[in-house]
Order: structure tokens, then C-alpha cells, then sequence
């Protein structure tokens, strides 16, 4: 029984995904999926170690809930609605410092809380279709922005190791992913995959990330 059979399915399919073997069923690829219980392990913890919440900090982690959920979609179903989802909550995320900066003192909480949703939504509708190169180089597009606007509004705080500690595993992660998406050694029915390592990989460099972040509100 496929669930996902009058879906639309992933524009990468048949042969432009990445390494693991797509199954008809609930989970068409349980090595991604269930790696992605990572980033929910790391939003837990982190919720768990919190100290005195802000805004900023509530925002970030209701942000980071759409990509753990958007990272089970995507090889769950293996769709097109489901990849469109999870490049639009890693490009959401990485555009979150930005516009926390920009918007958390000019709007209300409620409207901050609101314009996650409908940000997401209109960043999904943005990826919807298009080819798996074009979603993976506007995320990176987005990494890059992301990295400039830290060197530009957080110049002295990135030079604290916390912050090239997560950028470094996020960029060693991807490569992994990269590693995966070239079908290098490919191994479709294994349950190691590079995107496995890449979801691992990732949800460590959130975690430090954010200990970097908002490290006076954590305890």
C-alpha cells in the first residue's frame, strides 16, 4: 500500500534523487526519515536547558520545528509538495537571525509567531517544481547571505568559537550530502547513507548554534 500514490511525486524522481532506494509504503526512505529524529532530539534538549525565554529564542525554536517536520515529509512520502517543504524550512531557517534582527523589536509577538507559518508557505511555493539543483543552489545562495549578514551585523561575536564550531560540522555535514546526491559509492538499500549522516550532522551544528546564539539564556 503506497499512501503517497496520487501525490505528485518528487521532481528528482526516477533517477536524479539522492543514493537511498525510494519504497512504496508510509516511509519511502526510513534511513532519512528516521535520522531525522536528530533535529528533534536537539530541539528537546534544547527547550529542556532553557532558562529565561525571549522572543527571539521562541521564535527560533518554532522555526526549527518546521524543518524537523518538513525533514520527515520529504523522505516519508517522497513527493514534490513534501521536497518543495524541505528546502523552504532549511532556507527559513538560515534567514531566521536576519529577520529576527530586523523585525523582533518593530512587531508584535503574535505577528512574528504568524509570519513563520506564512513565510514558509510562500518559500514552499517558491521551491514547488523546481529541479533539485536549482532548490540545493538557492539554499546555499541562502547560506552564504545568512553567513554575510553574520560578518556584517555579528562581527565581533563570530569570532567566539561556538559559531565556527557550528559552521564547521554544518559545512563538513554537507558534504556529506553532496557526497550522497552523487551517488558515489551508493549503496541504495543501506541504512548509512550520506543524507543520514547529513541530518546528524545538521542537527548538531543547530544545536550549537544556538548555544551560541542565545547562550545567556541558556542554562
Amino acid at each position: 500500500m503506497d499512501p503517497w500514490a496520487d501525490w505528485i511525486r518528487a521532481a528528482c524522481l526516477p533517477a536524479h534523487c539522492n543514493c537511498e532506494a525510494v519504497r512504496q509504503g508510509w516511509i519511502a526512505q526510513p534511513s532519512a526519515f528516521w535520522s531525522s529524529l536528530a533535529y528533534f532530539a536537539s530541539w528537546a534538549i534544547l527547550s529542556f536547558k532553557l532558562w529565561q525565554k525571549n522572543i527571539a529564542l521562541k521564535i527560533w525554536l518554532f522555526t526549527f520545528l518546521f524543518l524537523g517536520g518538513a525533514s520527515h515529509f520529504a523522505p516519508g512520502s517522497m513527493t514534490e509538495v513534501a521536497m518543495a517543504c524541505d528546502f523552504a524550512a532549511i532556507c527559513l531557517l538560515l534567514l531566521a537571525p536576519g529577520l529576527l534582527r530586523l523585525l523582533e523589536k518593530k512587531l508584535p509577538d503574535s505577528i512574528l509567531f504568524i509570519l513563520v507559518p506564512l513565510l514558509f508557505t510562500l518559500v514552499t511555493l517558491g521551491f514547488y517544481g523546481a529541479e533539485k539543483l536549482t532548490k540545493i543552489g538557492l539554499a546555499l545562495v541562502t547560506f552564504v547571505f545568512s553567513i554575510a549578514d553574520h560578518l556584517i551585523h555579528e562581527s565581533k561575536r563570530i569570532r567566539d568559537p561556538g559559531f565556527g564550531k557550528a559552521v564547521t560540522i554544518l559545512v563538513a555535514s554537507f558534504l556529506f550530502f553532496i557526497w550522497d546526491e552523487s551517488k558515489i559509492q551508493c549503496e541504495p538499500n543501506s541504512w548509512l547513507q550520506g543524507h543520514t549522516l547529513w541530518h546528524l550532522g545538521s542537527a548538531w551544528a543547530i544545536y550549537e548554534y544556538t548555544q551560541w546564539r542565545f547562550g545567556p539564556t541558556l542554562s
